[in-house]
């Protein structure tokens, strides 16, 4: 069939830009068929500032498969994610250490990774329309409206915090996310 056709094109493609990634950077997370989490931690000394080697990545991926990636970079991989996504189909966005929060206070509701259709809608049933709408409530609030879960989630994702990071005390961290766009949508 088509689909199955396209779906073996698309693992092999993904297994050959993985395999890439993996062939230069040894903390590689692949996320899904088409997007991986690197750590760039201490990959100065070999490949420069984190900035010049997401684009480097950009043009291997290109130079090796032919295909674009969109790359995102920032100091968490939960930033990173975002980040990517703002930059498709090819292109690359960094959020710079220090500006988590106010990268995050500038970004619409719709666009916070985590939050879908039903989750948006009880967060406007209850007066939030935007991220700064949250950040003005303390945690407390939060908790009472919405559990522990997702007040932890809530507070901590619209402030830039993440405790899902590359993090290493005193270094420099930097995360980046690579997504691939096929030329036609895939179900996986």
């Amino acid at each position: 069939s088509v689909f199955s056709s396209n779906y073996n094109l698309y693992g092999d493609m993904s297994r050959r830009v993985m395999s890439l990634l993996s062939s230069f950077f040894s903390k590689i997370n692949v996320y899904s068929i088409d997007e991986a989490f690197i750590d760039l931690t201490g990959t100065e000394y070999l490949f420069g500032p984190p900035k010049e080697t997401a684009k480097k990545i950009k043009e291997k991926v290109k130079e090796y498969t032919g295909l674009t990636v969109s790359v995102g970079l920032a100091p968490t991989k939960y930033l990173a994610k975002i980040a990517s996504a703002m930059s498709k189909p090819d292109g690359f966005y960094f959020i710079k250490p220090g500006t988590e929060q106010d990268f995050m206070l500038n970004l619409p509701l719709e666009k916070v990774w985590g939050l879908g259709k039903k989750s948006l809608e009880n967060l406007n049933k209850k007066g939030f329309y935007s991220t700064k709408d949250i950040f003005e409530k303390d945690y407390d609030y939060l908790e009472f409206l919405f559990g522990k879960n997702t007040a932890t989630f809530l507070y901590n994702v619209v402030r830039g915090l993440d405790n899902n990071s590359f993090s290493r005390k005193n270094a420099k961290n930097h995360s980046i996310s690579a997504e691939t766009t096929f030329i036609n949508d895939i179900t996986d």
